[in-house]
Parts: structure tokens; sequence; C-alpha cells
């Protein structure tokens, strides 16, 4: 059974397959990105987000929406602190959102804004890393340059001693 054959009636799968064969000689561009979450001018405006995830009922949606945003918040961040962020936590989000009542815009400018904050931190651990290795690397060199000190320095000692015994005992 193929996908199209389940999600859009069969006439519908066929259409879109001549639709593709058809302009498949025109290789299509990838859409620039520029970090930033945007409207999607050419979305179907026969398909909105409420049919996609219908809303569940709840109280909550009686909150302001500051207070419904946070709580969608707290749980994207207990979401990802849990180290398993993935499509079912993402279908799980939009749900939510959707039941909350809250736009589609909301829940994607928290995860791009956590997703950002996010990677600024790793980018700081990674350099907080590397400033650690560089101190360790300094400690080993002291730690040598102070052992190879003292050898010399006790050689120096042992050298000098052992010439000057001579002259005493001469005295």
């Amino acid at each position: 059974m193929r996908i199209g054959e389940v999600v859009n009636s069969q006439q519908k799968a066929k259409d879109q397959l001549r639709r593709q064969s058809s302009s498949t000689a025109s290789k299509p561009q990838a859409p620039h990105t520029s970090g930033a979450v945007k409207e999607d001018t050419k979305q179907n405006p026969k398909l909105k987000f409420r049919d996609l995830f219908p809303p569940t009922k709840t109280p909550l949606t009686k909150l302001p929406i500051p207070k419904r945003s946070l709580v969608l918040h707290s749980i994207l961040l207990l979401l990802i602190s849990l180290e398993h962020y993935n499509a079912w936590s993402r279908v799980l989000m939009l749900n939510l959102t959707s039941s909350f009542k809250l736009p589609l815009k909301t829940f994607e400018q928290e995860e791009y804004v956590l997703a950002k904050g996010l990677l600024e931190s790793a980018k700081e651990l990674t350099a907080d890393e590397e400033t650690k290795k560089k101190q360790e690397e300094s400690k080993e060199h002291r730690k040598w340059r102070v052992g190879l000190a003292t050898a010399a320095g006790a050689a120096v000692i042992g050298v000098a001693g052992g010439l000057a015994a001579p002259l005493v005992a001469a005295g």
C-alpha cells in the first residue's frame, strides 16, 4: 500500500505522480534559510495547524496567553533536560500548542530561541574545556621543570660539596 493511497484518494496520488514526473526536468532549488522563523507564504490555505493537530479541551485555555506560553516553555525545557527531544516530543509539543490555543509561531519561536541559547552555551563549554586542557598541560610542564631544577640543584650541591671536601680537610 502506498502512502498516497492512504492519505489522498487514488486519483490525487496519480495526479501527483504525473506532475512529479513532468517536473523532474527542472531541479528544485533548496530554500534559503536565514536562521529566523518566517511565515510560509506558499502554505496551502486549506490546511491549518489546528487541522493537523486538533486541540484537546483543557481548562488551561482560560489562563492568559503569557501564562500558557510559560507552561509550554517549561514543558519544552523539561523535555530537553531529559536529553530525549525527538520527533515524538515535538509532536507532543505541537499538540500542546494547539490545545493551549497558542499560535504555531509561538512554539516555533520558543524552540528557535532555546536552540540558539543551547548552541551558544555549547560553544562556551568547548572554549572552557580548551582552557582547562591548556592549564593541565602547563601544570605538567611546570612539574617537569621543578623536577629538573631540583635534580640539577642537587647535582650542583653534590659536585660543589665533593670538590670543597678536600680543601676543608687540608685546612
